[in-house]
């Protein structure tokens, strides 16, 4: 939050959601998940997954989703 403004900025938004994910993917994600998904930890420490669309056009979120865990408050289940 900006201390000048009292405004939630850009990088709050960004800091919020990856706490949240984090904290989604703190579930124990077991080797069969990691070989089903294809998953790994990228450069922020959030697990994504390694996809079909490697060699799309597509941007890199789209090319390797983070991972979410079947049961939690993220996913709605």
């Amino acid at each position: 939050m900006s201390a000048e403004t009292k405004q939630l900025t850009s990088e709050d938004f960004k800091l919020a959601e990856w706490v949240v994910i984090k904290q989604a993917q703190t579930e124990r994600i077991n080797e069969e998940e990691k070989e089903k998904w294809n998953l790994y930890y990228d450069d922020q420490k959030l697990w994504r997954s390694q996809s079909r669309l490697e060699n799309s056009e597509l941007d890199d979120d789209s090319k390797h989703p983070i991972y979410l865990p079947r049961h939690n408050a993220v996913r709605g289940s």
